[in-house]
């Protein structure tokens, strides 16, 4: 059982950034330069969100604090990678996040399913949330936007008759359509899946090959 005490990163965001430090309990991330100080994270808005005008604050904050938290958690380390398995994988994060909407993020059940929600998705220990009123223009990111909700349709074979499931490659998600295969014999399953890099390509595509006869894929 991992001994080692659970430190806790703080993680600043965007104008609330007042360095671009990175340290094992500090955390600052920037989309684009703030302070003097360049960007140090890329969040592809350009690529999914199109009339931003047209989306409520509240949407726009959501995408800013789920870009966020995906990318903390990228850079924020489990522990040793030679080690079986990594010494300090639960963390504890606590995020500093402008907001536009502050009344509706400040709400504290909301803050309580969130972290719930993250602490299960992760197995991490604990996140907690400080959210604070934004002063720059919720539609000046910099960059042109794309549209959330695109007009670009993509059809799937019997998407209409089929169940899906999210399968990222891993022992979890592998268990779960193999129960779900066993469950629902006579359904088809489509696989839906994200790569935030090719690491796992490979490994998703022989999941998909060798379940491939009882499922659709995409």
């Amino acid at each position: 059982m991992n001994s080692n005490p659970i430190k806790t990163v703080t993680v600043y965001c965007g104008e609330l950034c007042q360095s671009d430090e990175r340290t094992s309990t500090t955390l600052n991330l920037m989309n684009r330069p703030h302070n003097g100080f360049e960007a140090n994270i890329a969040i592809g808005y350009e690529k999914f969100v199109n009339n931003p005008e047209s989306l409520p604050p509240r949407i726009l904050d959501l995408l800013q604090l789920a870009a966020h938290i995906f990318c903390a958690d990228r850079l924020i380390n489990r522990g040793e990678r030679n080690s079986v398995n990594y010494d300090s994988w639960s963390r504890s994060i606590e995020f500093h996040l402008p907001v536009f909407d502050i009344e509706f993020w400040s709400n504290s059940s909301l803050q309580t399913a969130l972290s719930d929600c993250l602490n299960f998705m992760t197995g991490d220990r604990k996140y907690t949330f400080t959210f604070e009123k934004s002063n720059d223009n919720p539609l000046d990111f910099g960059n042109q936007q794309l549209s959330l909700f695109t007009d670009e349709i993509s059809f799937v074979d019997g998407a209409d008759t089929s169940d899906i499931i999210l399968l990222s490659g891993g022992l979890d998600s592998l268990a779960g359509a193999i129960e779900h295969l066993n469950e629902y014999k006579n359904n088809k399953l489509i696989a839906v899946t994200h790569k935030s890099n090719q690491s796992v390509k490979k490994t998703q595509k022989t999941v998909v090959e060798h379940l491939n006869h009882d499922m659709i894929t995409v």
